[in-house]
């Protein structure tokens, strides 16, 4: 028997095992609550292991505590001090990097944090207050923003725009910089109003968006302090129209430069091919329920995962024979299937959520967008390359396949001191993503070296705080960061013992540990 949609006795058996096992497993996991990450992290002790999502960096704090009120945090940090620990704080645990908890390098092996007080924001996730006339809400910095735009909706209020992800916590997007998809929008720190930040003497200073020290205080990495509640400014409740379709690449790239204000595109490139998979997301006016929309988002979940389960497939395979699969099959099918639209959506019903547990390696580029075609075009060249050694047998298995996708977004420029897109080095950005979904592999892929090769030492760019940092030297810091000096000025004078420093941060800051 042959697979009646290429003629091949491989791709017959790939399909019986779709089917017949991940799309049911799929379907499974659409339909049951996403996992009780809460719970789960609760269940750490200090003889146990702290880990992130995918389980890439993971260490032994000393101690662990998850604290409900702002007097409980300024107890844990004193007791701490008292113990001579160092104070890490953790939210959603998805970061890749080594901000949180890390041992003498910056390898994603098991760390030593052995003098390390870890506090979790899971019991600090409460509603502070909303105020629809002055089109504010405050929140606690651990409440995650599934809760957040679903307090919001009640209140027929919205945030301006919402990361990709929505597990994650209001601290932890503010102090990484996350972002969402917009040449009209910056990180989710530009959203913020005023937020509390408890220091290392165990006092709270309340910082504005106008105050200078919140240049610094909103993509802090966790150096000065502990955020306690933000005030994020919301819009009026609107819903979505989407529309995903497949483009070349110089299509893309010239779609992107016509959206207008409020619009969100997000691109992804399917390896080994032409095609970047385009969302495009366009505020409507706000609506009654819409059950079409309902589904719809549903079914862009189901394929989402489907198509995360398919790249896992491939990953069985040689490498030649992957790449064969994926141009053969799943382009063609993707093709096929990919011109949706949909009008009338919500943050709310999530359609863009995504899966950090099947990443085995996560990794963002920032690119001024003016030069962000000829990066990419670049990194294709290269994987190209790759690809041909891999069909001429010169590549060992696993090493030359991209088992992933490459999603492309673009953000506005802006001033916080440690932003990676600067708003006097460029007013528009783009962010160039590499999600590698191999669980088969140890080593590092080529594909991973290229784009270090190309994204980095050839354009400059530098890397998402919460993902893989890779290695970071003081001098790098210094060349990629103008402003790293003012930073370090206000994190001597907010914790001039280093309370907040853990051994990678003293080591790539080049700070003396006390």
């Amino acid at each position: 028997m042959r697979c009646g949609f290429c003629g091949q006795w491989w791709c017959l058996a790939i399909w019986v095992l779709f089917f017949s096992v991940i799309v049911p497993s799929t379907v499974f996991q659409v339909w049951v609550p996403p996992p009780n990450y809460e719970l789960e992290f609760s269940r750490l002790r200090p003889t146990m292991a702290w880990q992130n999502w995918p389980a890439s960096v993971r260490c032994h704090p000393a101690s662990f505590s998850s604290p409900s009120t702002e007097g409980e945090i300024i107890a844990k940090i004193k007791h701490a001090q008292l113990g001579q620990q160092k104070v890490k704080v953790v939210g959603a645990s998805h970061s890749w990097s080594p901000i949180v908890c890390s041992g003498e390098d910056d390898t994603n092996h098991f760390m030593n944090s052995s003098n390390i007080h870890l506090i979790s924001m899971e019991n600090f996730n409460n509603l502070v207050s909303i105020d629809s006339s002055q089109s504010i809400i405050t929140v606690q910095a651990g409440m995650r923003i599934k809760k957040l735009v679903k307090i919001l909706r009640q209140n027929n209020r919205a945030l301006d725009f919402v990361p990709s992800y929505d597990e994650l916590t209001v601290g932890g997007i503010i102090s990484t910089g996350a972002h969402a998809s917009s040449r009209w929008h910056s990180s989710f720190s530009t959203l913020v109003s005023e937020m509390r930040l408890i220091t290392a003497d165990g006092s709270i200073r309340t910082i504005q968006s106008s105050d200078p020290l919140f240049q610094s205080a909103g993509i802090s990495l966790g150096l000065l302090g502990v955020i306690s509640t933000v005030t994020i400014r919301t819009v009026p409740l609107y819903t979505l129209s989407l529309n995903i379709a497949p483009m070349s690449p110089d299509a893309f790239f010239s779609h992107v430069s016509r959206t207008r204000n409020n619009t969100s595109v997000l691109g992804t490139w399917l390896p080994y091919t032409d095609s970047i998979f385009t969302l495009t997301i366009m505020p409507l006016p706000p609506s009654r329920a819409n059950l079409h929309a309902q589904v719809m988002d549903y079914l862009i979940r189901l394929a989402t995962r489907a198509l995360w389960a398919f790249l896992e497939i491939e990953t069985v395979f040689s490498d030649k024979r992957a790449i064969e699969i994926h141009e053969t099959v799943l382009h063609p099918l993707l093709l096929k299937t990919s011109n949706i639209q949909v009008q009338g959506s919500s943050w709310e019903d999530g359609f863009l959520k995504e899966d950090p547990k099947r990443l085995s390696a996560n990794a963002e580029w920032f690119i001024p967008l003016k030069k962000c075609k000829e990066a990419f075009d670049r990194f294709v060249e290269e994987t190209n390359k790759v690809k041909a050694l891999v069909n001429e047998d010169k590549l060992e298995w696993g090493g030359g396949f991209f088992s992933g996708l490459l999603p492309i977004r673009v953000m506005q420029g802006e001033d916080f001191m440690m932003s990676v897109a600067p708003k006097d080095e460029s007013i528009e950005w783009c962010a160039i993503d590499v999600h590698m979904v191999s669980q088969y592999r140890i080593e590092r892929t080529e594909i991973e070296r290229i784009a270090e090769e190309v994204f980095e030492k050839e354009f400059g760019a530098r890397r998402h705080w919460g993902k893989e940092l890779g290695r970071v030297t003081n001098q790098e810091l210094r060349r990629k960061f103008p402003r790293l000096e003012e930073f370090l000025k206000v994190r001597q004078e907010l914790d001039p013992q280093g309370l907040f420093l853990n051994n990678w941060f003293a080591r790539v800051l080049d700070i003396p540990q006390h």
